[in-house]
């Protein structure tokens, strides 16, 4: 799909849930063009039968109150990442007891000293 475009010159804009075990797209939507990828979140796991259990990860544009309210009430778990786009939600988790925490803090740098590929991610 890289490159791709429509006749009329805009570009494919998808969103896709995989699934991390298997490799394989689960669901994909076409986001449109006077939309964003945020309105498309609930769109696209409704499209996968049964989340129960299933742990959904996203990355900061998706931490939002009414995502995680719509993934608990279709029991599903959650992590996602607390950026600035969420203004109160730092010092909330701030003030969260850690002993009291199922999850130790992660590393704040991550990567690998494998070189680089040209254009990937």
């Amino acid at each position: 799909m890289r490159g791709a475009a429509r006749a009329t010159g805009r570009k494919i804009h998808l969103l896709a849930a995989l699934d991390h075990t298997t490799g394989l797209v689960l669901a994909r939507l076409d986001v449109q063009e006077k939309t964003n990828e945020i309105s498309c979140f609930q769109p696209l796991p409704d499209t996968v039968t049964d989340l129960a259990g299933v742990v959904v990860t996203s990355d900061a544009m998706y931490t939002q109150r009414e995502h995680a309210a719509y993934l608990l009430d279709r029991e599903a778990h959650y992590i996602v990442i607390a950026k600035g786009n969420q203004k109160k939600l730092p010092m909330q988790l701030k003030s969260l007891p850690r002993a009291r925490s199922h999850c130790k803090a992660a590393p704040r740098a991550w990567g690998t000293n494998a070189p680089k590929s040209g254009g990937s991610r």
